[in-house]
């Protein structure tokens, strides 16, 4: 129900307070022979074309003096035979403006502590190829995207252009080190076709430093 200024009124589901352990709140789909129920959390369409949807906030509770915060885990279930679940988390897109970004950081440390620790894994495989990682820029009508590995400055030191360039740098002073237990073979190619291959076999390392100015 709405009131006179066209604010409507909220639900609070909250669970009890105790001087122990608080109470807790299980929201679960019902069973089924074929498939379980399905559980969706969803803010409404706005009523005019002006409008705005609502704010979707997650999040657990902040803990005062050496208590810890509870974890977040969203997960899909496992299975035996059939195809686990997968998951998607994407930003909002848009028909006249860019699209919606996505954010991904670690916790920060207001005195003493370090920052969190932010980390891309594949999953390891019993008997097959181990999970990989692949980062991949999105398509542009007036250009590709790019992807960049930036340093706590901001400045990109690992940089893959929207046409298919690779550029390597380091900051001012610091130099760049390629290892391989093997040999390391480097090739370039002409816009004819003509292609090039150097082979580094001294100790089998590559050192490559700045210069100063």
């Amino acid at each position: 129900m709405s009131d006179s200024e066209g604010e409507a009124g909220s639900v609070v589901i909250q669970g009890g307070e105790a001087q122990g352990l608080g109470g807790s709140l299980e929201f679960q789909s019902g069973a089924g022979a074929r498939s379980t129920g399905d559980i969706t959390i969803a803010t409404a369409l706005p009523s005019s074309q002006e409008g705005s949807s609502g704010r979707l906030s997650m999040a657990s509770g902040d803990a005062a003096g050496a208590g810890s915060s509870g974890p977040i885990s969203i997960s899909s279930g496992s299975v035996d035979a059939g195809a686990p679940g997968g998951m998607v988390v994407s930003a909002g897109s848009s028909l006249r403006t860019s699209g919606g970004d996505v954010q991904v950081s670690s916790g920060d440390s207001a005195q003493v502590g370090d920052g969190g620790l932010l980390t891309l894994q594949g999953e390891r495989a019993g008997d097959g190829v181990g999970g990989s990682i692949k980062l991949t820029p999105g398509e542009g009508g007036a250009k590709a995207g790019s992807v960049a590995i930036s340093d706590s400055y901001g400045d990109d030191r690992v940089l893959m252009g929207s046409d298919g360039s690779v550029s390597l740098s380091s900051a001012k002073g610091a130099g760049i080190s390629l290892s391989s237990a093997e040999d390391l073979l480097s090739s370039a190619q002409s816009a004819r076709g003509q292609v090039w291959n150097s082979r580094v076999q001294v100790a089998r390392l590559l050192r490559i430093s700045a210069r100063t100015e």
